[in-house]
């Protein structure tokens, strides 16, 4: 073929006009990747659990980017997926429920519980802070005080009409003679008779004080009782009315309405 002379501004790479595409094209559209497709297309088919597919392919050829496109563009195609909520199981704290929601249940129910229970703290944190509780705990202490202060002051007015007086020593309480004046009084220079009969009557008395002490000990935790109450009461008037209006909302769904009851129970 001869040579045919042209001008400079006239050489450079050859321009092709290509159509637009009217829809987006993956790389497993091509006839190249055909059985790529076709295996990916098949695992997607099989719902059950433990089927793998594996990719492969060289370094930053992209693969990995064209199969989440393709897998993406699948997903989008099928039917919505349920939402899966684990909730805390109050009986079997190991074993969390799992709960079947309509898609976007599930986040919505997280964020409303988890809204409620910052509320909760907030307001329980306050009152817990306030003047009504502090009053509350120091009438119930006030009570169980006075009821162990007046069997004391009884034992130590027996003890005194029998010539004793109950007094505080490094080794503890102790039972000691004393005179008309509440003086005390040597024990050797007491008759063996009058040691005898102060000696039963303060055996009496210290067997008295032992019942005062189990007394006492049954106050405290009676009076641990009465915080607890307090307390359970000050809680279920501030979580009462948000969860009723929750189980409400809920109640078409058995599953979490039971939740939110065991979760008030709780």
């Amino acid at each position: 073929m001869a040579g045919k002379k042209i001008a400079a501004g006239d050489l450079g790479l050859p321009q092709f006009k290509t159509p637009p595409v009217a829809t987006k094209v993956y790389p497993f559209d091509f006839s190249s990747h055909t059985r790529a497709r076709q295996a990916l297309k098949f695992g997607l088919s099989i719902a059950d659990p433990g089927f793998n597919i594996f990719v492969l392919g060289e370094n930053r050829s992209g693969r990995m980017t064209a199969t989440m496109d393709y897998l993406t563009s699948m997903a989008e195609k099928r039917p919505p997926s349920q939402d899966w909520a684990y909730l805390f199981n109050f009986a079997r704290p190991h074993k969390p429920k799992p709960y079947a929601l309509a898609r976007g249940a599930g986040r919505e129910f997280r964020d409303r519980v988890a809204a409620m229970i910052a509320l909760f703290r907030q307001q329980l944190r306050g009152s817990f802070e306030g003047p009504e509780y502090t009053a509350k705990l120091q009438g119930a202490g006030a009570k169980l005080r006075e009821r162990f202060e007046q069997a004391s002051a009884a034992l130590n007015e027996t003890a005194r009409a029998q010539g004793l007086r109950i007094q505080q020593t490094e080794q503890g309480v102790g039972i000691v003679a004393v005179d008309a004046e509440g003086n005390p009084r040597p024990w050797d220079g007491l008759q063996p008779d009058e040691q005898h009969k102060l000696t039963d009557a303060a055996k009496e008395i210290g067997e008295k004080m032992r019942v005062i002490a189990a007394e006492a000990q049954r106050a405290e935790e009676q009076a641990g009782t009465v915080v607890r109450d307090i307390r359970k009461d000050i809680a279920f008037g501030i979580i009462d009315a948000p969860l009723t209006q929750l189980e409400g909302e809920y109640s078409r769904h058995r599953g979490l309405r039971r939740w939110l009851v065991e979760m008030r129970e709780d």
